[in-house]
C-alpha cells in the first residue's frame, strides 16, 4: 500500500508538470501606454533562438496581451521576426481588446520550431490615446512598434505588454535562466565585492534550490548555493559576494547555473554570464569628503555628529569629516573671503550634509549610502598634499600634488584648503539635544546623549570648519593639457584666523575642484608637520623687559602687545 501510494503521488507530480505553462515575456506590470487616437499600430516582441530552443516540439496556446484602454480591429500575429512579410500564423480577436490583460486562446495551437526566432505581434486601433500598455524595464527585443499608415517603426521606450504561454510534452523539467550582470568599479575599502542579478525559473518544476559556479579572469572556480524556492514562471534576486583580493585593473566576472534541485540544468545556453569589475589604482581612490551643516540651535544635530563619526570610524582612510556651523559661535564669519555661506545657502535645514558638493543627504540615515555612491564614481585625478608650520606658527605651509591616469586635453582644477579644528569644549559652547530623555522629542536611547541634558555644555566639537582658504570655490590650480601620469604642484599659506582656540587641534583637508561644477574630485586630510610654541612662563608685574619669541594667550591666539602680569607661551622651535 505504501509503494502504491508513493506510485500515485509521483503520478500525480508528472501530470500537474504536464500541465505546467511556461511564461515568456519581458514586461512587467502595465505601467504606461502608447499610442495616439485612430491610429493603427502592431506592437511586436521577439524572442531569440537561444530562449525557444527548450521548447521545440512544444506549442504557444495562448497569448496575453496588457491594455491601458480598449481596443479594437486587433489581430495577433506569429513570425519569425517583427519585419517580416510573411507571417506564420495570423487570427483575428473580433471581440477586441478590454483594459488590463487580454487571454487569447490561438484556434490552432503554434507549434515552435527547431532553432528558431519567434516573434509575436498585435495590431490594434483605439478610439483614446495610450491604450497600449508597456512596462517601465527597458528591452529592445520588446520595443518594436510598426506604425501601420505609414509603414514606419518606432519604440516606446519600455518593454510590451505580449506575453506567450508555452506547454506541451516536451516541456524542460529544470530550466533556469540567468540575468545581466552589470560591470562595476570597486570600492577601495570593501571587504567584499558585491555583485546582484535574477534567476528565472523557465522550466516546469518549481526550484527549490540552485547552485551557481564563478571564477575570476578564467582562474579556480568556486561553488555558491542558494536555498530559495522560485515558483514557476518566478524570479529570483540573488547577491553574490567575493573577496576583494584582485589588484588594480579590470577583472573579468563569469557566472553560471550549475545545478537545480540537485540535477543538471536541462539547457546550458541560457546558464552564463559575464560582467568586469574595475580595482582603481590605490593612488586614484576617491576620497570622499563630508561637509555637514550644524548649529548649536538644532536639536536633531547631535544626529549629525554620531553619522560623523561613525563613519570616520567605518572609513578612516576614505572619509573625511566636515562641521560647517551656521548661527552660532563657531559659524565662519560670513564676511570673511573664506566663508561657508555658499554651502549652507544650499540647504533647507540642520543636520544636513554635502557629499563632495555633489550628492547632498542626512548625515545619519543617508550617509553610508551617499559614502557608496561617491566612492564608487569613476576618478581620474590623483592628490598628494604635505602642511607644515611657518617660522612663527601664524599660518600653514601646504603643498600639493596631483596627477591623472590619462591624458587630459582642456584640464581646469581648482584647488582649496579648508582649516579645521578637533575638540573644542567649553567657552560658552553648548548643544540643543532632541535625543535627551528629558526632551519632549526623546523617542529611546540614542549612543549616549539620551544621557546628556536637553542643552547640554557636555560635548566636544570635532571637524569644526574654521574656513575654506583662500575661497568656497578655491584657486586656479592647473588649466591647459595635463600629461598622464605627470605630476602638477601647486603651494599655498594658509593664514590662520582669530577663531583658532587651539593650534595643536588644527588639520587641513586640502581639495581640488572642478569650476565648471563646483564638485570635489578628490582631497586629503593632514595635520601639519613643525613643532608648536610651548611651556608657560608668568610675566612679571613690574618687568619692562620685551618678551623674544612669539606670544600666544592660553588657546593658542597669538599676542602681539601683553598685557601686564599676563601668562604668555613662549614660541620655539
Amino acid at each position: 500500500m505504501k509503494h502504491l501510494s508513493i506510485f500515485l503521488l509521483s503520478l500525480l507530480c508528472f501530470i500537474n508538470a504536464l500541465q505546467a505553462q511556461v511564461e515568456l515575456s519581458y514586461c512587467g506590470d502595465i505601467d504606461q501606454g502608447f499610442g495616439d487616437a485612430g491610429v493603427i499600430y502592431t506592437p511586436y516582441v521577439q524572442f531569440e533562438a537561444t530562449t525557444m530552443t527548450p521548447y521545440a516540439g512544444n506549442y504557444i496556446k495562448q497569448v496575453l496581451v496588457g491594455m491601458k484602454a480598449d481596443a479594437t480591429n486587433v489581430t495577433i500575429y506569429i513570425k519569425n521576426a517583427p519585419r517580416d512579410t510573411n507571417p506564420l500564423y495570423r487570427q483575428t480577436v473580433s471581440e477586441g481588446l478590454a483594459e488590463g490583460w487580454n487571454v487569447i486562446t490561438l484556434d490552432t495551437p503554434f507549434e515552435i520550431p527547431e532553432g528558431k526566432e519567434i516573434a509575436i505581434g498585435c495590431r490594434f486601433r483605439s478610439t483614446e490615446k495610450n491604450a497600449f500598455g508597456y512596462s517601465a524595464e527597458k528591452n529592445s527585443l520588446a520595443d518594436q512598434i510598426l506604425i501601420n499608415q505609414s509603414s514606419k517603426w518606432t519604440t516606446c521606450g519600455g518593454s510590451l505588454c505580449i506575453k506567450a504561454l508555452v506547454e506541451g510534452d516536451h516541456m524542460p523539467q529544470y530550466q533556469l535562466a540567468i540575468g545581466t550582470l552589470p560591470n562595476q568599479r570597486t570600492i577601495p575599502d570593501a571587504d567584499t565585492l558585491s555583485f546582484i542579478t535574477t534567476v528565472r525559473n523557465m522550466g516546469i518544476q518549481e526550484v527549490e534550490n540552485y547552485a551557481l559556479l564563478w571564477q575570476v579572469d578564467g582562474g579556480e572556480t568556486y561553488t555558491a548555493t542558494f536555498a530559495h524556492p522560485i515558483p514557476v514562471n518566478s524570479r529570483d534576486t540573488f547577491e553574490l559576494r567575493i573577496p576583494a583580493i584582485y589588484d588594480f585593473g579590470t577583472h573579468t566576472l563569469s557566472v553560471s547555473i550549475s545545478t537545480v534541485n540537485g540535477m543538471p540544468d536541462e539547457y546550458a545556453a541560457d546558464n552564463t554570464t559575464t560582467c568586469t569589475f574595475t580595482v582603481p589604482d590605490e593612488r586614484f581612490a576617491r576620497r570622499v569628503i563630508c561637509e555637514e551643516y550644524s548649529g548649536f540651535w538644532c536639536g536633531f544635530c547631535p544626529r549629525g555628529m554620531v553619522g560623523m563619526e561613525l563613519m570616520k570610524e567605518a572609513h578612516p582612510d576614505r572619509f573625511i569629516a566636515i562641521a560647517v556651523h551656521g548661527g552660532d559661535a563657531l559659524e565662519v564669519p560670513s564676511d570673511s573671503a573664506y566663508t561657508y555661506a555658499p554651502l549652507i545657502s544650499r540647504f533647507s535645514g540642520a543636520p544636513s550634509c554635502a557629499i563632495g558638493r555633489r550628492l547632498q543627504g542626512d548625515p545619519y540615515y543617508d550617509i553610508a549610502t551617499l559614502y557608496q555612491l561617491e566612492s564608487s564614481t569613476e576618478n581620474h585625478i590623483a592628490y598628494n598634499m604635505t602642511a607644515e608650520w611657518n617660522d612663527d606658527a601664524s599660518a600653514i605651509l601646504c603643498h600639493a600634488t596631483i596627477f591623472s591616469d590619462q591624458d587630459l586635453t582642456n584640464a581646469n582644477l581648482n584647488a582649496a584648503f579648508v582649516l579645521v579644528e578637533d575638540s573644542i569644549t567649553g567657552h560658552g559652547y553648548y548643544q540643543t539635544n532632541y535625543y535627551s530623555s528629558n526632551s519632549q522629542n526623546y523617542s529611546g536611547p540614542f549612543y549616549g546623549w539620551e544621557d546628556k541634558a536637553y542643552i547640554t555644555t557636555d560635548v566636544m566639537f570635532m571637524d569644526i570648519a574654521r574656513g575654506c582658504f583662500p575661497s568656497f570655490e578655491g584657486t586656479t590650480l592647473f588649466e591647459g593639457e595635463m600629461k598622464a601620469m605627470q605630476e602638477y604642484t601647486f603651494d599655498y599659506t594658509l593664514p590662520l584666523p582669530p577663531t583658532v582656540l587651539d593650534k595643536k587641534q588644527l588639520h587641513v583637508v586640502g581639495i581640488v575642484i572642478d569650476p565648471k561644477t563646483g564638485f570635489i574630485q578628490n582631497g586629503q586630510n593632514i595635520w601639519p608637520e613643525g613643532e608648536l610654541p610651548e611651556g608657560i612662563e608668568l610675566v612679571s608685574i613690574d618687568t619692562k623687559q620685551q618678551a623674544t619669541g612669539c606670544l600666544y594667550d592660553l588657546f593658542g591666539r597669538r599676542i602681539n602687545h601683553p598685557a601686564k602680569g599676563q601668562l604668555f607661551i613662549r614660541g620655539k622651535r
